[in-house]
């Protein structure tokens, strides 16, 4: 499946938290509960270099998108998105991702010879939270499967675990988006140091516009989600433009011709 240009936003659907299981069992102070907590300071570690997570939904459901948030998964990860027609892993397999990389390579003009090995992944996790993001066609499914394979990692920390509908527009944002780079520090105070992301979808159809206002209403501005602008941009450019945010405007929509809806938003990352 091609991976798109245009705007692709995540919004998390609920889970049974009840049916979440981590294989092998994560330590006990960083719990599988750090999976489903929106809070960054909340996450699940497994010692070791494998880790398989599985849980249920509430009822069959549909969903056309995955994320790992703020994930510590090093060099040659690769990640596996199996979901099932039927609760605990049972049933028909309705989507298989097989193994994908979990990381953002460093193309050409960004990797260095000489200085990099081949295929040189960015590793910048202490600037930008790395995050793992996976769409697919919509399935229909009641349980999921996840397994990590991280050779290279001697612990595997992820911080949140989305899964849920995707939008993605028709026509993408128009021309004068922005992204910002917030540090609210100074040369005396530590900084405190966030990505803003704003812009216009000028020409939302009205079924389009019915479902994105739907999903940002469910979501509610203390509700988190994942932003990615361009879901085929590769390298830093890819990483910049990916994050885990919250709403920071109420919605609104402009009706402006026939069939044809505008929304301004702005999405803050979560700090």
């Amino acid at each position: 499946m091609a991976l798109s240009d245009k705007l692709n936003i995540l919004f998390p659907m609920a889970v049974n938290d009840a049916s979440l299981t981590v294989t092998p069992t994560p330590v006990e102070t960083l719990p599988e509960s750090g999976l489903l907590n929106s809070r960054r300071d909340r996450f699940m570690r497994v010692l070791g270099t494998t880790a398989t997570i599985k849980l249920n939904a509430n009822k069959l459901d549909v969903a056309s998108g995955l994320a790992l948030g703020y994930h510590n998964l090093i060099d040659g990860s690769t990640i596996r998105i199996r979901l099932y027609d039927g609760f605990n892993q049972t049933g028909s397999v309705t989507h298989d991702s097989t193994a994908l990389s979990a990381g953002t390579i460093k193309p050409f003009g960004e990797w260095v010879p000489g200085v990099d090995p081949a295929n040189a992944e960015w590793q910048l996790g202490d600037i930008f939270p790395q995050h793992y993001f996976y769409s697919f066609s919509q399935v229909a499914y009641q349980s999921i499967q996840i397994d990590i394979a991280a050779p290279n990692n001697t612990e595997i920390d992820i911080g949140r675990l989305m899964l849920g509908f995707v939008f993605e527009p028709k026509w993408n944002y128009e021309w004068g988006s922005k992204w910002e780079w917030i540090d609210e520090g100074d040369e005396n105070t530590a900084s405190s140091c966030y990505r803003a992301f704003t812009f216009d979808l000028n020409d939302l159809e009205n079924f389009e516009n019915d479902r994105y206002e739907y999903e940002k209403i469910k979501t509610t501005k203390q509700g988190d989600l994942l932003l990615c602008l361009q879901p085929s941009a590769t390298g830093l450019e890819r990483l910049k433009n990916t994050a885990i945010c919250k709403r920071n405007t109420d919605i609104s929509r402009t009706r402006h011709r026939a069939n044809a809806n505008k929304h301004t938003d702005k999405y803050k990352e979560i700090v």
